[in-house]
């Protein structure tokens, strides 16, 4: 559904709010699958009610109420993520240019759905979350860029893991389609959370899921969100060309053992994370490493995470998609144990040198998009030269859909050689370490029909 908000101050008079309603949601085919169930309407489990997001604005962005306004049908209001985008304004300031930047908030949702039996005290269970991440980044509006945000808890289902890294040990039987648990699974991380922290469990002892419950989160939550990124996406390439994305997390002060650096490492303000190179161009790590160091934060790339499940899913630099995943330091901004932003003005210096980030790094993607669309274009071309600019759009579009296209496959036409191509494929990820893990090779003979038919 779609209403428009008005913005009391701030140089947006107006923002797109488009939000997927799990009430009103219509099934939405993928290409890789042969049906999929409509999503059901929820509603909120009681403990959570109070920190409903109703996503409202009252003034800067940011200041989003946290409670149900009376009246307000739970059921009908819950929704799996919201989609902000900056529009024309109809009166007042200009605000700055559209630009092709994405940023999103994968796991800072604090809408906890009625039938998540979790164990754990909820203040507990709440130390889960990427807390308030979502008012952090909503500066990044003022800026132009493309806004998302996911609404339900990553306790609930991690959007950030594959589809098929499922803890088996949490179920009542056997999942029926496959199954590739990763490392992050063995450490209690996976698509469904075992462990809040180290000893914490999400489910009560002897708590197992069945697999339509497990199957009802990926089709009402996974899935929605992603295709919401997806469709981000596809509409900022579409209208420029390229797309930079910002996934942005937050991070525990201290690792502990679930963790990669291990129990007490200590960590800088923040982890720049690229899949070691893979998910973006170098330049696009850099800027964002040297506008993050020029508002004080020390900044570590790629240690202890270099990106996941989002980062192997959507970036694909050769096709003009750059992905970087953001990890900032809890205690620059939130009491840990109590899951509230610090009140002596941390939250909101942080929230305000974020702000100055994205309005840089908003202007450099303007500009690497203009230096794209300006490249001249020879009268010399000829149909492989066509080819050679118009195929690594196609095959994005063909890897943001679930597809998995071989850069091994695309590289003879891409390079005029028809006999073949490197025998090496830049998509293998042999040589990462341990915090990130192989997306799974899974083919359609493997799989049943259904929602996790991946074609090879």
């Amino acid at each position: 559904m779609r209403q428009f908000i008005p913005v009391i101050h701030g140089s947006l008079d107006w923002i797109a709010l488009e939000a997927c309603s799990l009430a009103s949601l219509k099934p939405v085919t993928l290409p890789h699958q042969r049906h999929r169930e409509p999503a059901a309407a929820v509603e909120l489990h009681p403990s959570a009610a109070k920190l409903y997001n109703y996503c409202r604005f009252n003034g800067i962005p940011g200041k989003q109420l946290d409670s149900v306004p009376e009246g307000a049908s739970v059921a009908e209001e819950a929704h799996v993520a919201v989609y902000l985008q900056p529009i024309t304004p109809v009166t007042g300031e200009r605000h700055r240019a559209r630009a092709p930047l994405l940023v999103d908030s994968p796991h800072s949702g604090r809408i906890y759905p009625v039938d998540f039996e979790f164990y754990p005290e909820f203040t507990k269970l709440r130390r889960g979350e990427d807390a308030y991440v979502d008012r952090l980044v909503a500066p990044a509006l003022h800026s132009g860029a493309t806004v998302i945000a996911a609404l339900f808890p990553r306790t609930y289902i991690d959007v950030n893991r594959h589809e098929n890294d499922i803890d088996v040990e949490l179920l009542a039987s056997p999942w029926p389609y496959p199954v590739r648990p990763s490392e992050k699974t063995a450490r209690g991380l996976g698509l469904l959370r075992r462990y809040v922290i180290p000893g914490e469990p999400v489910y009560a002892p002897g708590k197992r899921l069945t697999v339509e419950q497990v199957h009802h989160r990926i089709v009402s939550y996974f899935e929605p969100y992603l295709t919401l990124v997806a469709n981000a996406i596809d509409a900022l390439h579409s209208e420029f060309g390229v797309v930079y994305h910002l996934d942005v997390h937050s991070m525990k002060s201290r690792g502990n053992a679930m963790t990669p650096d291990g129990a007490g490492a200590s960590r800088p303000d923040v982890v720049v994370g690229d899949l070691r190179g893979l998910a973006c161009e170098p330049e696009f790590t850099q800027f964002v490493v040297q506008a993050l160091e020029a508002e004080g934060l020390s900044v570590s790339v790629n240690k202890p995470y270099a990106g996941a499940g989002i980062l192997r899913r959507f970036g694909a630099p050769q096709d003009g998609v750059h992905c970087l995943q953001i990890e900032l330091n809890r205690a620059l901004y939130l009491d840990e144990e109590q899951v509230e932003c610090l009140s002596d003005g941390r939250f909101e210096r942080l929230q305000s040198a974020l702000a100055r980030v994205f309005a840089r790094v908003a202007d450099w993607t303007l500009k690497r998009a203009a230096e794209e669309m300006g490249k001249p274009i020879s009268e010399q071309d000829t149909e492989a030269d066509f080819v050679r600019r118009v195929l690594p759009s196609v095959a994005r579009r063909l890897r943001s859909s679930g597809m998995r296209v071989s850069a091994s496959l695309l590289e003879p036409l891409l390079l005029g050689d028809a006999d073949g191509g490197h025998e090496s494929d830049p998509d293998s990820n042999d040589s990462l370490d341990s915090d990130y893990e192989q997306e799974p090779e899974i083919s359609e003979k493997q799989s049943p029909k259904g929602l996790y038919c991946i074609p090879s």
